[in-house]
């Protein structure tokens, strides 16, 4: 439920299915992270979706190809989707906030490593034009930044996870609030 996910829905027709003959289905293909597939399969099944049976497909490696349907007459229908809708935003939410688990702390470092390549070229120029000590101590802070960028990581990315967490738990809760909300409307199956 993020950028990295893509929804291909489709309307049809099935016959024979669990709600018996003439049952018309909503369908919808999604592709997301393995990370994310059980939350996702979950969150959707709350809203009556079921996976179709032999669905599964695609085989790019980290991702899950999860193919659902849901009976297109529900009682209260827009309303149960829009409730949907919302649980999709927590989803997209959830997904970027774990991205940015990974992204966040590589970038940074990143970062950091570039800037010591300028003091180290520096350096070269520094040299080339015989200015040995100016090379030098230039050499020696492009070495610290470069050592700095691998030293920064693990506390930017542990803060990061401080920072996220919470709010992965906030987001989780929109998703239950709505997914509540829905059962409510929705008849026992």
């Amino acid at each position: 439920m993020d950028d990295t996910m893509h929804d291909d829905q489709a309307r049809s027709m099935a016959g024979g299915g669990p709600a018996g003959p003439g049952v018309s289905y909503d369908y919808r293909t999604l592709t997301v992270q393995n990370d994310d597939a059980p939350l996702v399969r979950d969150t959707f099944a709350r809203f009556r979706w079921s996976e179709v049976p032999g669905g599964h497909g695609g085989r790019r490696p980290g991702w899950t190809v999860l193919r659902l349907r849901r009976d297109r007459h529900l009682d209260n229908g827009p309303v149960v989707d829009q409730l949907q809708a919302r649980a999709e935003e927590s989803l997209a939410t959830i997904g970027r906030l774990r991205r940015s688990l990974r992204s966040v702390p590589w970038l940074l470092s990143a970062v950091v490593f570039v800037l010591g390549c300028v003091p180290l070229a520096g350096s070269i120029f520094a040299i080339n034009a015989d200015l040995v000590p100016l090379s030098a101590v230039l050499g020696v802070i492009g070495l610290i930044l470069w050592a700095l960028a691998v030293v920064v990581h693990r506390p930017v990315a542990r803060r990061r996870e401080r920072r996220v967490t919470p709010r992965i738990a906030q987001e989780r809760d929109r998703i239950d609030d709505a997914a509540q909300q829905a059962l409510r409307l929705l008849p026992t199956v």
